[in-house]
């Protein structure tokens, strides 16, 4: 269901092939020595419960175990805590299905072939729980063809004309109008979204010109993962404008040969129900090391 970008990235060499083998409720071990402090230790759990438990070799001889090995999912937990081991709360991951077009939606029949990328993510990288501190994604694209401007067909952009909506690239020129946004949206929502224009794509729609809801994504940890947050005004819910707003960064994303990513706290109900909308669907939850304990890693 989704591209080998994704699958490459989360369920690298031996994961993917126990993972395919195992039975739900087992958990595979993959040790990676080449893992960032921030994901020292982590936890992908797919839906049918078959989990990946992603580790360096600190955590492994800590935990006494090895690579390959297949543990019972339901025991994990206890086997952290008894090792001291605090895990965030859980991320749910969110991606385009393969079959799916730059716009979010099913193919046609007629659709050409080719419109999602096939590039893998490069070996060995592995994602951070958060972007670097005290750094902001350029907000140039890679290089290549940028993309349009214009929001893709089936976006704001077509939508009914009586609330005049538009969704567009956001440039350094949209300065002012993002300030008056982030002072408008809710400082929870700009912590937990992360939505900056200086990122690498930022996006917005506009309703009678000023700016409602806006999203932004950055490549995860050096992958072909484009990390997306997105925010609309409490004012402006309910109208599908961040859905709008989303699926156009992800046209955008996937034109540079990316795979959009959404990731939201797990019991983020709307956000969760946000995804969906656009087209996303259901990868798995993800929990990683919380800070204080991976400074030994």
């Amino acid at each position: 269901m989704f591209s080998r970008t994704v699958t490459g990235h989360w369920m690298p060499g031996v994961a993917a092939t126990a993972a395919a083998a195992g039975s739900p409720d087992e958990t595979v071990v993959v040790i990676d020595p080449a893992l960032s402090d921030s994901r020292a230790l982590s936890v992908l759990t797919l839906p049918d419960a078959r989990a990946i438990l992603t580790l360096t070799p600190h955590w492994a001889h800590t935990l006494g175990v090895g690579v390959g090995d297949i543990l019972d999912t339901s025991r994990i937990d206890d086997r952290l805590r008894v090792a001291g081991v605090p895990l965030n709360d859980p991320d749910a991951l969110h991606y385009l299905p393969s079959g799916t077009t730059r716009s979010g939606t099913a193919p046609s029949a007629t659709a050409p072939s080719g419109t999602a990328p096939s590039a893998t993510a490069p070996s060995g990288t592995a994602p951070s729980a958060t972007a670097p501190s005290g750094t902001a994604p350029s907000a140039t694209a890679p290089s290549g063809t940028a993309p349009s401007a214009t929001a893709p067909s089936g976006t704001a952009a077509s939508a009914a004309s009586d609330d005049r909506r538009s969704t567009r690239r956001l440039t350094d020129e949209d300065a002012d109008a993002f300030a008056g946004f982030a002072s408008a949206a809710p400082a929870d929502d700009l912590d937990e979204a992360f939505v900056e224009l200086d990122h690498w794509l930022a996006y917005g729609t506009f309703v009678d010109g000023e700016l409602v809801a806006a999203a932004s994504a950055y490549p995860w940890a050096g992958s072909l993962l484009a990390d997306i947050g997105v925010i609309t005004l409490p004012a402006s819910r309910g109208r599908g404008l961040g859905r709008d707003t989303v699926r156009a960064i992800s046209a955008a994303a996937r034109a540079l040969g990316y795979e959009p990513q959404y990731r939201c706290q797990l019991d983020n109900a709307a956000s969760v129900a946000l995804a969906e909308t656009a087209g996303f669907v259901h990868f798995g939850q993800w929990r990683v090391i919380l800070p204080a304990a991976d400074s030994t890693a």
